[in-house]
């Protein structure tokens, strides 16, 4: 009995050892309980502290990398599109086997026959609106009918052949093969005046006198066509004072154009039906019913 009495006193001192060992251990380890929470949430115990400063560098190095980014990025899209406008360009410079070189003999020689007949229309197409006689011969005779047809046909030609040519970019000094942007500049140009001096607007079934003087004034349009001539001598390989002389006759001629087109036009429109007689000595003729004022000697 003793000795077991005194077993199991060694045995209560042993735990109550333990337990004084386990209150130690927690009193002086109290965040022992913790640390599992701290590895889950992986806070780094050995992170080094960063002062403002840092913080504040890392914070202008990141912008910086971040406006570096956009740069290139933007840098890298103006390029691509510097690269397209180019090509787009070239493309417009790209010959066409349809497409008439302005500077071309074909076309200088086109520009002459055209300048010649319109030169022509100057002279004749303002008498056709104005004198009976001119109008007689124009509708009436077998020469002028077709030679008004061949003048239709060729100025029908011409325009086809102005949306087949070439123009000189007057800002680059480029010769411009693109059709659509040739179309685009003769439809926003002379498209219409040519048109409208070319169609045979008299040819209509339309009996109206309105519509006839319309008609008359659209033929009128096919002057306009003399502009070709300044153009062909300023385009001339000539020297200055050939060029001086050229211009001097284009406009000498230009005048005596617009005289004679307002000439025609003025008796066009102030023309009557009524018979003139020249001045005449009616007073010893006339009686006091007609002329109550008419006092004889």
């Amino acid at each position: 009995m003793g000795s077991a009495r005194a077993l199991l006193g060694r045995s209560k001192s042993v735990w109550d050892d333990e337990s004084t060992y386990r209150q130690n251990d927690e009193e002086l380890n109290p965040y022992a309980n913790q640390e599992a929470e701290a590895d889950a949430d992986a806070i780094d115990v050995f992170a080094i502290p960063v002062s403002d400063e840092e913080v504040v560098q890392r914070e202008e190095k990141t912008r910086n990398e971040l406006l570096l980014s956009q740069a290139l990025a933007r840098k890298k899209t103006t390029f691509t599109e510097n690269k397209k406008a180019e090509r787009r360009y070239e493309n417009t410079l790209k010959p066409r086997w349809y497409i008439i070189r302005k500077q071309s003999m074909l076309r200088q020689y086109w520009d002459y026959l055209v300048m010649t007949v319109a030169i022509y229309n100057c002279i004749w197409t303002p008498l056709t609106i104005s004198f009976d006689y001119a109008i007689t011969l124009d509708d009436n005779s077998e020469f002028f009918k077709a030679l008004n047809w061949i003048i239709r046909i060729l100025y029908a030609f011409d325009i086809l052949m102005q949306f087949l040519t070439s123009y000189i970019d007057s800002t680059t000094g480029d010769e411009i093969m693109k059709p659509s942007m040739i179309a685009k500049r003769y439809m926003a140009g002379e498209f219409l005046v040519d048109f409208m001096s070319t169609f045979p607007f008299k040819m209509l079934p339309i009996d109206d006198s309105r519509f006839t003087t319309f008609a008359s004034m659209c033929a009128l349009l096919k002057t306009l066509r003399i502009r070709k001539l300044y153009q062909t001598i300023t385009q001339a390989n000539l020297t200055v004072e050939q060029k001086a002389f050229a211009k001097i006759g284009f406009y000498s001629f230009l005048i005596f154009v617009y005289t004679h087109i307002i000439g025609c036009l003025m008796f066009f429109f102030l023309k009557t039906n009524y018979l003139w007689v020249a001045p005449t000595d009616f007073g010893a003729i006339r009686s006091r019913v007609q002329d109550p004022w008419y006092i004889t000697g």
